[in-house]
């Protein structure tokens, strides 16, 4: 059963998560991102009326963040730190993080409310590259095209990625 604090925790655990995550691919580790990913997605299927739902909404922000990462590499527009398993491809610590912020997508369409879709967007917009930016400092990523022009697509990803997530939750997985 969904309480009320319950968004909030999920916010606060997804950031534990980033952090883990982030300082654990900086040491060339993705382990102890994967752990905490797991631990956190685990704890909101545990909490949730609708676990198969969650975990669909889960998977498919995996999906979109292993494709996102990929093409971001692939561009060369970011270079990540403990690279595993190829360096062609999105690392296995920024899909669990990908695979952990899906668990928020409930307690994220609950603060966005009803008229989500710009608000998203927006969010996704400067969000988005502001984590690049803080990831970049830790020392797990490295931005390697012009910053301009990356953060831009950065954002773009983004601005596009949440809404389409929290859209494909809340319409499709009814």
């Amino acid at each position: 059963m969904r309480v009320r604090w319950q968004p909030l925790a999920e916010w606060a655990g997804f950031q534990v998560v980033w952090f883990v995550c982030a300082l654990g691919a900086a040491q060339g580790r993705n382990l102890p991102g994967a752990v905490a990913a797991t631990l956190f997605i685990g704890a909101v299927l545990a909490t949730t009326r609708s676990p198969a739902r969650e975990g669909i909404a889960i998977l498919s922000s995996g999906v979109v963040g292993l494709i996102a990462e990929s093409a971001l590499v692939a561009t060369e527009f970011v270079r990540f730190a403990a690279p595993w398993p190829s360096q062609s491809l999105a690392p296995a610590w920024i899909v669990a993080l990908w695979l952990a912020f899906g668990a928020t997508l409930s307690a994220m369409a609950s603060l966005l409310g009803r008229s989500f879709f710009v608000k998203a967007s927006i969010t996704g917009f400067l969000a988005g590259p502001l984590a690049y930016w803080g990831g970049e400092r830790l020392g797990a990523l490295a931005i390697v095209a012009a910053a301009p022009l990356a953060y831009l697509t950065i954002g773009l990803i983004w601005a596009v990625a949440l809404p389409a997530l929290l859209l494909f939750r809340l319409r499709v997985l009814r």
